[in-house]
C-alpha cells in the first residue's frame, strides 16, 4: 500500500505526495475510490496537483505582498496561483 508522506521541506508542512503508480491505482479499490475523489476535489478547486520541480522558483523568488509579479507561462498557472 502507498504511503501518504509529508514533504518537510516545504514552508508550514502542506505539501503531501502518494507516491504509486497508476497501475496500482486501478489494481486496488480503496486507491480508486481515492483517485476519484482527488479527481472531484481537483476539479473543485480544492486542490491543486503539481510536479515538484515546479514548486521550487515561487519559494526562491522570495515575493511579498508590496511586489508586482508577471507570469509570462501562465498556463496553467499553479505557480501563480502558488505565489498568491
Amino acid at each position: 500500500m502507498p504511503k501518504l508522506e509529508v514533504l518537510e521541506w516545504y514552508p508550514n508542512k502542506v505539501l503531501h505526495q502518494l507516491n504509486t503508480s497508476k497501475q496500482t491505482f486501478k489494481k486496488s479499490k480503496v486507491l480508486n475510490n481515492l483517485h476519484i475523489y482527488l479527481q472531484k476535489a481537483f476539479d473543485a478547486g480544492l486542490i491543486a496537483r503539481q510536479e515538484l520541480v515546479s514548486m521550487l522558483p515561487p519559494l526562491f523568488l522570495d515575493i511579498h505582498s508590496e511586489d508586482i509579479v508577471l507570469d509570462m507561462c501562465a498556463a496553467p498557472g499553479s505557480k501563480t496561483s502558488q505565489l498568491l
